[in-house]
């Protein structure tokens, strides 16, 4: 799946590229040159899916929680956040600071 560069509107961003990217970071189009980064949603959706993890693999190290289970349960959250992100967090160019969904 590809997504449209705001400058030029082809199809040149791949999916694993939106879904890696965050508001602070600017990636170039291939096609134009020109910078764009995602919109000011993705920050909190990107910062609540690292909070998580973080707090996943913590107790898996320290051994809190016994077994798989509420591992798997906490994924579920994790892959809606991440569909939110691809669906509907909306990509911008670079300083435009308007909330596009």
């Amino acid at each position: 799946m590809m997504y449209r560069c705001p400058h030029c509107a082809r199809f040149t961003i791949p999916w694993t590229q939106k879904l890696l990217m965050g508001t602070p970071l600017a990636k170039v189009c291939c096609m134009c040159g020109k910078e764009f980064r995602t919109s000011r949603l993705s920050w909190l959706n990107g910062f609540l899916c690292g909070v998580m993890l973080i707090w996943m693999v913590t107790n898996w190290i320290v051994g809190s929680v016994a077994g798989a289970g509420p591992y798997l349960i906490l994924l579920i959250p994790l892959f809606a956040m991440a569909f939110v992100h691809m669906r509907w967090v909306g990509l911008v160019p670079k300083g435009d600071d308007k909330l596009k969904l």
